[in-house]
């Protein structure tokens, strides 16, 4: 779950870049030029350091942790923009000074971490939205705001946003992991990642306990036991256990079934039972709802969608050839949302829809602040209108498009993009009609608490009070509508006085299910999202979070309460469905997780799945397969212990944390903006298995990757071009180096970077011989200040990644990702 960090650290000014103390030695950049001192710079550093981590060996930690900002720091930044030009990176333990000691890499491997600095204005909240604990989502810019099972949102009231306040956030990631304690990771004069208001750092690391409680800190016995499945013995230089073997706890079921994310299936799901029964075999779980529809809204058969707390599976008898497809977004708005407080309290809010013939006026959205787009649909018409804000001069002329099927589709034929004189706003294809849906349709709310004592939920309140009167905000006299839980299982709805239990409503609700099990009880229950006479309360689908208070009492029936507290629930938009087929394709079960669809795809984009090397594989690279899957991220959960049940290990705990050293100045116009990018030479996989070479070859495994500059997450296609500015290849123990062509003439590529990989010689602390210190990355600026000067990419350019990597032994989930800071060219 995730950690809140009270532990803070004070600022440290410097005069000038050559007086701030190096954490962890000498820095150097693969592309450094002669006289050019690889330094970090700026006007200040902070430290951030993360709660204490407890593991035990063997075992996988993989969690969020939020580190408030020290508080000097965000009373001088506050309505300011800082702007972060680099960081250091370490785990360290206290020694019995309090002085901070390093953690040798053999002892706690870090297998990766994202780092993200957040402002005022956007918080990160649990989803509850089941994902897979991965990487993923760096094929996108969206990983500089990318936490597995958690999501930054907005705090402001009101309607929701698609996009997220600007200079809300920055993920600083350039070179990760154990690697990263010797990686310059140094923004260049004039650049840099600029926060508004910063006020918290967010911490997600993945690491891997692999110190040998037995064993002396000596090369022999560095390492404990590994599982048979592990390339390497605890002999070794480096713990088999950092590739993350797979191990009995993770059994494998292949399933006769199959999920798609697009288009239909080819062999439909028939009944209810079936699919209800096939998403359990692919290990859909936990299922939170089975239901049974006749709708053009879904696709037809079975399909899920994943919400909070688990998945609803819908089985769809409809057939005709205007059902949904697999993976379409909701033709209708659909949030969820979830608070784990002293109630558990998960929302699902599903819109009905609005025929195509009716008229429809109101706000869509909010495009940044500047303008708001009114829409209008008369019959099969629709028109778009811009209304500018005061001041605002920017706004695009009136614009019209065609309803279809009770979609908005405004020039279909340009891919749903409207774009005129630099004002893009940029729809998926298809435009929902969404003010008619603000409170039409249905909820279904899930709550859990004791049994034995009532506990309720009142939603709502309004998170800031008007006045000191208790009439207004997070109080019970200011919630409109609470759902109490008597401890005799009856459900009772309640408008709450001050302090008092207020009056009883007309009942709105509809209690669908109501379970006991080991002392806790479980309700869920559905309403229409419109209030009803005596019982006005409504919940809005397109509101951005909704106030909340929780209590438990002491007694079954409604006394005063033992505890109580209050909040926020962020809605979220879930994803469209997919759909499970009646067709088998290598899918099913990894210790009961499901394995999802092929990942991996075809030459050029990567060589995945034509890999002469694995020929016994049917030059399959094995990671694709569920099958042939032997280790790596998916075997590597949180909180596993990577080794076989018949292997007994210490209970001796270990503590360590990570430290973050934050480089600073004051941000402003004059910096140019950096945001996360990258590519995975694995593409669309996020690992890639290495075989062992055989005798007599040479023991280098290569990894190609061919694309273009424009499929690169964050492009921008109404800017066209770009410029790297920092550049580092992401890959693990034995990787030679990676490097980057510029393919556009085969004939004469041109290197555009190779990085250069460091590795340890001693037992000393950050030289751990057979661990990597560093990955050299490339750095390019002005050349004024000693850089190599940026080239600048066009969204045709072609590129071309490789990976070289020693394989005189086997190795599981290695990486091969670039991890880029890039930026738009000034003009």
């Amino acid at each position: 779950m995730m950690r809140v960090v009270l532990s803070i650290a004070a600022l440290v000014a410097a005069a000038s870049a050559d007086t701030f103390p190096a954490m962890n030695g000498n820095y150097s950049f693969a592309n450094q030029l002669p006289g050019t001192k690889a330094e970090y710079r700026g006007t200040g550093y902070f430290d951030v350091y993360t709660d204490v981590i407890t593991s035990l060996y063997g075992q996988v930690k993989w969690d969020a942790h939020t580190v408030p900002l020290d508080p000097e720091l965000v009373k001088k930044f506050d309505g300011k923009l800082i702007n972060f030009v680099g960081y250091e990176f370490d785990i360290v333990r206290k020694d019995k000074d309090g002085n901070d000691v390093s953690v040798p890499a053999w002892e706690q491997y870090n297998h990766h971490y994202g780092n993200s600095i957040i402002g005022k204005g956007v918080k990160l909240v649990k989803t509850g939205i089941p994902v897979e604990n991965d990487f993923h989502s760096m094929l996108h810019d969206e990983v500089a705001t990318s936490f597995p099972g958690y999501k930054l949102v907005s705090t402001k009231p009101g309607q929701r946003s698609s996009s997220l306040p600007e200079y809300s956030n920055q993920g600083l990631i350039m070179g990760n992991g154990a690697e990263s304690r010797q990686t310059f990771h140094l923004l260049p004069p004039g650049y840099g990642a600029q926060v508004m208001s910063p006020y918290q750092a967010i911490i997600h690391p993945m690491i891997i306990d692999t110190k040998n409680r037995e064993g002396t800190t000596e090369p022999k016995t560095r390492h404990g036991i590994v599982p048979p499945s592990a390339n390497v013995g605890p002999d070794a230089m480096y713990s088999g256990l950092m590739e993350c073997p797979c191990t009995d706890q993770y059994v494998k079921h292949l399933s006769s079934y199959s999920t798609q994310d697009t288009g239909i299936c080819g062999a439909q799901i028939t009944t209810p039972v079936m699919c209800y029964s096939a998403a359990l075999e692919l290990g859909i779980s936990p299922i939170v709802r089975n239901t049974t529809v006749n709708t053009t809204t879904s696709p037809s058969g079975c399909s899920v969608v994943a919400i909070s707390g688990g998945y609803d599976v819908t089985f769809n008898s409809y057939t005709g050839q205007d059902a949904s497809s697999c993976g379409a977004q909701h033709e209708v708005p659909r949030v969820t949302g979830m608070a784990d407080n002293l109630v558990k309290t998960v929302i699902d809010l599903v819109a009905d829809p609005v025929a195509p013939a009716t008229t429809i006026e109101g706000n869509f959205e909010n495009f940044g602040g500047n303008y708001s787009v009114v829409i209008a649909v008369t019959g099969t018409q629709v028109t778009l209108t811009c209304n500018p804000d005061k001041g605002f001069t920017g706004c695009f002329p009136k614009k019209t498009g065609t309803v279809q099927g009770g979609k908005l589709m405004v020039f279909p034929n340009n891919d749903g993009v409207i774009d005129m004189s630099n004002n893009r706003i940029t729809f998926k294809n298809t435009v929902w009609l969404r003010d008619g849906f603000a409170s039409k349709g249905n909820a279904t709310i899930t709550v859990t608490g004791p049994s034995d004592v009532w506990f309720g939920v009142g939603f709502g309140a309004a998170t800031e009070a008007k006045g000191s009167s208790e009439a207004t905000g997070l109080t019970m006299q200011g919630t409109p509508w609470a759902v109490i839980m008597l401890g005799n299982g009856s459900v009772e709805e309640r408008k709450l006085a001050d302090h008092l239990p207020g009056t009883l409503l007309p009942s709105i609700l509809t209690v669908t299910s109501n379970t006991v099990n080991n002392g806790t009880r479980t309700v869920v229950m559905t309403r229409p999202l419109s209030g009803i006479a005596g019982n006005p309360f409504s919940l809005n689908v397109l509101e951005n979070n909704i106030g909340f208070i929780n209590a438990v009492g002491s007694t079954p029936d409604l006394q005063i309460h033992q505890v109580k507290a209050s909040g926020q629930i962020f809605f979220i938009e879930v994803n469209g469905p997919t759909c499970v087929c009646n067709t088998a394709a290598d899918q099913g079960t990894l210790g009961g997780y499901a394995w999802g669809a092929q990942r991996c795809v075809d030459r050029p984009l990567g060589q995945m799945l034509d890999d002469p090397a694995f020929a016994w594989n049917g030059n399959v690279n094995p990671t694709c397969l569920l099958k042939s899957y032997s280790g790596g991220l998916r075997c590597c959960k949180g909180d596993t212990i990577l080794l076989e049940s018949n292997q007994t290990h210490s209970n001796v705990t270990d503590q360590y944390q990570l430290k973050y050293r934050y480089y600073y100045e004051e941000g402003g116009p004059n910096v140019t903006d950096t945001y996360q990018t990258g590519w995975w030479t694995e593409h669309n996989n996020n690992e890639h298995d290495i075989p062992k070479c055989k005798e007599g070859e040479k023991c280098v495994y290569e990894i190609t990757s061919n694309f273009t500059a424009g499929m690169m997450g964050g492009y921008n296609p109404s800017i066209g071009e770009f410029e790297m500015i920092h550049v580092e290849g992401h890959c693990h123990i034995g990787c030679l180096g990676m490097e980057l062509w510029i393919m556009d003439d085969p004939s004469n590529p041109k290197l555009l970077c190779k990085t250069e990989v460091k590795y340890g010689t001693s037992d000393r602390i950050h030289d751990e011989m057979g661990y990597i210190l560093g990955n050299l990355p490339c750095i390019f600026g002005n050349p004024e200040d000693g850089y190599e000067a940026p080239i600048v990419l066009k969204g045709d350019t072609k590129l071309q990644s490789r990976k070289f990597q020693n394989n005189t032994v086997a190795r599981y989930g290695d990486m091969a990702l670039w991890e880029i800071r890039a930026a738009y060219p000034k003009k």
